[in-house]
């Protein structure tokens, strides 16, 4: 169930009713919220409302994030309003939390960027494709000395020696021997970060340049769709891409892949 897509606390309740076969389960909805089922009949209905206590029993009982949940109050305090300045005030406020909660960092299974290294080395690891992909190659055996690297991303060895020297001194990688291991941790970058447009860039011209080979997928499609059908597009792409995590999670790691996803409307209002 995403509540970030929800515009207002009963289309939360709603959802919540439909991921869970809407039929019987108006009476285990109500003690969720720990109010009468005929109470809440009325509720989703539109002639009445939740109180505070309510929804957050709701909350609770779901084991939403405090941040989740202060989301969902906010929705319920807004249509609870009956001043038209406070209800503008909560709206600014529901789509600042609507982005922060849509982001694709808290879809990766609740990942958060990690300060690993300072700004002068994330400048560096982030002006070229080939430090995260070395990066994350050394994390497969069948890739953890300079020769092995070179060979698989077809790179003179000169310019792997340099890029496992720099990556040393981030420390997101060890050195045993001629043997060089990924260092466990996330890499990850904020959407307001200036190096997140270049890190996308790089990757984007990288897979570019296999657009004839077979064994890689490339697919781009402009399309007109009805408004409402945008929030349901935008969720369908973050469960790709919380599945595509569970998978590489649960995986060994032969060999390396790169996904590079972008889904946006083309027309701003």
């Amino acid at each position: 169930m995403n509540i970030y897509s929800c515009s207002s606390y009963k289309q939360v309740l709603n959802a919540w009713l439909q991921e869970n076969d809407f039929k019987g389960n108006v009476s285990a909805l109500a003690a969720l919220c720990g109010c009468d089922r005929s109470y809440l009949s009325q509720v989703l209905h539109g002639k009445s409302d939740l109180t505070p206590d309510h929804l957050i029993q709701f909350c609770e009982a779901l084991a939403l994030s405090e941040t989740d949940g202060q989301f969902c109050l906010l929705l319920l305090l807004h249509d609870r309003s009956s001043s038209r300045k406070v209800r503008e005030l909560m709206q600014v406020r529901i789509a600042k939390m609507r982005v922060e909660g849509q982001s694709v960092a808290r879809a990766l299974s609740g990942q958060i960027p990690t300060e690993r290294i300072d700004d002068h080395q994330k400048d560096l690891y982030y002006s070229s494709w080939l430090y995260s992909a070395v990066h994350i190659l050394t994390s497969s055996a069948g890739t953890q000395t300079a020769e092995t690297l070179a060979k698989a991303l077809n790179i003179p060895r000169p310019v792997i020696e340099k890029t496992l020297t720099d990556l040393l001194h981030m420390k997101v990688i060890a050195q045993s021997g001629e043997r060089f291991r990924h260092v466990p941790g996330d890499m990850l970058t904020t959407a307001d970060d200036p190096r997140t447009g270049l890190h996308h860039w790089n990757w984007r011209m990288k897979a570019v340049e296999g657009t004839t080979k077979l064994d890689e997928i490339h697919y781009t499609d402009v399309f007109t769709v009805d408004s409402q059908e945008i929030g349901k597009l935008r969720e369908s792409c973050l469960k790709f891409i919380r599945s595509q995590g569970q998978i590489v999670t649960k995986s060994g790691s032969e060999t390396g892949a790169a996904l590079c996803l972008d889904f946006f409307p083309i027309v701003r209002k």
